[in-house]
């Protein structure tokens, strides 16, 4: 031990002897006793045992102010990893070493206090220095213990291999866990240093991360903070729900929940924006109340008000929930937007629409006669359009033509009135059926271009106004022979289809209504002219009505003579999963405005990628229909489908005559 003035001492140890009065000795030899005997004098009072085991036992007898530790004690090393908290052993402790110890250095994270002093080599100054920075030491982790132990937030030491070193009470709580069960098992969560974000526990509760790099026993780890935020969460949620409840109210209709004109005109021109950059055609249709004055006259406004909200059910029901919109624009008049929907295929929508209001019963009693009616008008959305009344202005000539002709009418304009010749031209049909030209549209391999079968169609005759299948079948609609001229159009393509030579397959359309009047003892007959097995019906799926379930019996009946089915036009309307799960088709067409552009369109890539993912899982082939270009080709082949039909390949023909028509 190094040797002082006299002067010094008497000083050094008032000052020593005034706070730490008791010193507890562990380990040591009978010199390093005599030594602090002889610094400390009979001022302080020093016991000395001989490890860690003794050292607990005298604790319960005695309090002490420091432990002086002998670093040759096995249990040394142990003690300086927790600073004095190993076998609940909780003084402050100085370190009594031969030499000076980098090691205990580097576990005991020293700055320029040492809590180690050198067997011979320390004086008062560097005891007091050492007993002082043990002392502070231990206060600074008894203040950091507490805060662990009460604060509010979880705290977490987290190695960096994702483990759980320590958790405090409250990060226990937030697990539902007890904290010795926590440590030790996997956090589960990403960790990013300095980085803020929310997670989800278990119980619904919701905390706010916050994560910093921190040494943890020598080994760089990550100190997690959570602090629960569910009640913030909860309250910015209600908050958003009432903006949004507010939102919608400021574009919405009172009386029947859609959406009023200020609401509509912002969906019109946002898709007129998209339909810019992604090519896609929109449409709408402009529906009139016939007679509305009459209702409210006879049944009163309560009548008129039951009959509005039962039109507004009646389009809700008819369209795609999810592209599709509906808006009350006027007193009795409505606005349906459908979202990259050509014309033509927003005649089917229509005709859907005038057939389900039609059948809805009265809205009161005092019109129990009277059936509601609507007339529609149809008309395509021009890209440049830059308001509602552009819109409405563009399909009211169409709404006011089925006014003209008789009311609960649809008016294509496109396609001109249909007029009293057309109902006869199409009535004398059934009677002449060999003017119904039968035409054929190839289905081919994509990449290869090999042919594997044709979809078959029937045209009214050549040069008239019923030529196209659209017309055809609106003129049988309005003459309500569309049954009749339907299974008259099934029984033409199956009889041309006896010229198409070898296994190709044969693809005709008809209607569900259709398949569910195909009576049992005719089907033989129906089907002279074609193999059973080559054949595959299409349905479209715009044309189911009601309950799919209804067709399972036809659908069984055809099954067990070899004929598939086929869902036509699956991704333009709205119950594509219900359809597809009931009638479980062998084959799925996918509909031209999904594929038309999908190089361009990453969002239509996506939909068609959840659509594919359904169709693998119910095993069912697939057929892209109306690709035009090589690039909608290789998209469509790399996403999974592998047979396709368009104008890249082939226009329809006629099967007798090799020309294109």
């Amino acid at each position: 031990m190094s040797r002082e003035g006299p002067e010094r001492k008497e000083s050094e140890l008032h000052g020593l002897s005034a706070v730490h009065r008791s010193i507890l000795l562990i380990g040591g030899k009978d010199d390093d006793e005599n030594d602090l005997v002889a610094m400390f004098g009979s001022g302080v009072d020093l016991r000395r045992v001989a490890g860690v085991a003794q050292a607990l036992e005298a604790m319960t007898q005695a309090r002490f102010d420091v432990a002086i530790v002998d670093t040759a004690l096995r249990e040394a090393r142990s003690l300086a990893n927790d600073v004095g908290g190993t076998q609940g052993l909780t003084l402050p402790l100085v370190f009594l070493t031969e030499t000076k110890d980098l090691e205990f250095e580097r576990l005991l994270d020293l700055s320029i206090f040492d809590p180690q002093i050198v067997r011979g080599h320390y004086g008062r100054t560097d005891l007091a220095r050492a007993i002082s920075f043990a002392l502070g030491r231990r206060e600074s982790l008894t203040q950091y213990r507490t805060l662990l132990k009460e604060s509010p937030d979880g705290i977490l030491i987290v190695s960096s291999t994702g483990i759980i070193l320590f958790a405090n009470p409250a990060a226990a709580l937030a697990f539902a866990v007890p904290a010795d069960e926590l440590v030790g098992t996997s956090f589960g969560v990403p960790i990013v240093d300095d980085l803020v974000t929310e997670i989800s526990l278990r119980g619904g509760r919701t905390m706010e991360m916050r994560v910093a790099s921190i040494p943890w026993h020598g080994r760089e780890s990550h100190l997690v903070m959570l602090r629960d935020v569910t009640d913030r969460v909860a309250m910015l949620q209600d908050l958003s729900r009432t903006n949004e409840q507010l939102e919608r109210l400021s574009v919405a209709d009172p009386l029947t929940g859609l959406l009023n004109r200020r609401g509509m005109e912002a969906i019109i021109l946002d898709s007129a924006r998209r339909s810019v950059r992604d090519g896609s055609h929109n449409s709408v249709i402009l529906i009139d109340c016939d007679d509305f004055k009459s209702i409210n006259e006879r049944g009163g406004y309560a009548a008129g008000d039951a009959a509005l909200r039962m039109i507004a059910n009646g389009l809700q029901n008819s369209i795609r929930f999810t592209s599709d919109r509906v808006s009350r624009i006027g007193g009795d008049e409505f606005l349906v937007f459908l979202n990259d929907t050509t014309p033509a295929q927003a005649l089917v929508v229509a005709q859907k629409i005038r057939e389900a209001i039609a059948a809805m019963p009265a809205p009161s009693r005092a019109l129990s006669a009277t059936a509601v009616t609507v007339s529609l008008g149809i008309a395509a959305v021009p890209n440049e359009i830059r308001s509602l009344n552009e819109v409405v202005a563009l399909a009211e000539p169409s709404m006011l033509s089925s006014k003209r002709h008789g009311k609960n009418r649809v008016t294509l304009d496109q396609q001109g009135d249909l007029s009293e010749e057309d109902g006869l031209l199409v009535r004398s049909l059934v009677s002449a059926p060999q003017f119904l030209r039968v035409v054929g549209q190839a289905i081919v391999a994509i990449g290869t271009a090999e042919v594997l079968g044709y979809e078959l169609f029937a045209r009214g005759p050549r040069s008239s106004r019923i030529e196209s299948p659209f017309s055809l079948f609106c003129a049988a609609r309005a003459e309500n022979i569309l049954g009749a001229t339907d299974l008259l159009c099934l029984r033409r393509c199956l009889e041309e289809s006896a010229r198409i030579q070898g296994d190709l397959q044969v693809h005709v359309n008809l209607l569900p209504a259709t398949l569910m009047e195909l009576p049992e003892e005719g089907l033989d007959d129906l089907l002279a002219d074609v193999d059973p097995r080559r054949l595959v019906l299409e349905m479209s799926e715009q044309e189911f009505l009601g309950e799919p379930a209804l067709l399972l019996p036809s659908l069984t009946r055809l099954r067990s003579r070899g004929v598939r089915f086929a869902i036509d036009d699956v991704g333009f309307g709205r119950t594509s999963l219900e359809t597809l799960l009931v009638v479980e088709p062998e084959v799925v067409k996918v509909d031209q405005s999904l594929i038309s552009n999908v190089a361009a369109c990453p969002e239509k890539q996506r939909i068609l990628g959840r659509l594919l993912r359904c169709t693998d899982a119910l095993g069912t082939d697939v057929i892209a229909e109306g690709i035009e270009s090589e690039a909608d080709a290789e998209v469509v082949r790399e996403l999974g489908i592998h047979h396709a039909q368009g104008y890249l390949w082939s226009r329809p023909k006629a099967i007798r005559d090799p020309e294109t028509v």
